[in-house]
């Protein structure tokens, strides 16, 4: 069950909606739904309805759905209250990652050994660490490897060796907080 404020991974959940009072004239048209729209509006029993809240928009955001003041009555001729908002973050993007260095561009050649290479993500991830990256070349290290902000990480790539070096992250190295596998880096090169 989906409550305030968490984060749904899918983009259709079940909505259930508890009235105070019975009332006849209760339908989908008053339910205001913020990215996206409600389908299968049903009266389970009387003062119970379900629906299916289905996202329109393709983006992660936050959703949410409410009912305006007098958009239907009870059986006395009372409007309706308005309800509270129930809002929750729908996620169903995959985490990306950029790696740049301090020195120079990507392909570039550098007679410094050791470069500050910097790793930023595109949201906050729970498994990021020094493992998830893939070093090619021979006599290259990472060292120094640190969590900066938020999304942004930094460490120290050193070539012991000359010729073509090269740091990248494969898909699925590490995860945001539901768990969404990250999309493969950019291969980092340059030449020493």
């Amino acid at each position: 069950m989906l409550s305030y404020g968490d984060t749904a991974i899918v983009g259709s959940i079940p909505i259930r909606f508890i009235l105070t009072y019975t009332t006849s004239d209760f339908k989908v048209d008053d339910v205001v739904a913020i990215g996206g729209e409600v389908s299968d509006f049903q009266q389970e029993e009387s003062l119970i309805y379900t629906a299916t809240f289905n996202s329109v928009v393709a983006a992660s955001d936050m959703r949410s759905i409410h009912i305006p003041t007098h958009v239907f009555t009870d059986a006395h001729g009372e409007s309706n209250h308005e309800s509270n908002l129930f809002q929750w973050n729908y996620d169903n993007s995959r985490p990306t990652i950029t790696i740049t260095a301090e020195e120079g561009v990507s392909g570039f050649a550098s007679n410094n050994a050791a470069l500050s290479v910097i790793f930023t993500l595109s949201e906050n991830v729970t498994s990021f660490v020094e493992a998830s990256i893939t070093l090619n070349g021979v006599g290259i290290t990472l060292s120094s490897f640190a969590k900066i902000s938020g999304l942004t990480y930094n460490a120290t790539l050193t070539a012991d060796g000359e010729g073509l070096k090269s740091i990248f992250v494969d898909e699925n190295a590490f995860q945001d907080k539901v768990s969404h596998g990250n999309l493969a880096s950019n291969m980092f090169e340059f030449t020493y």
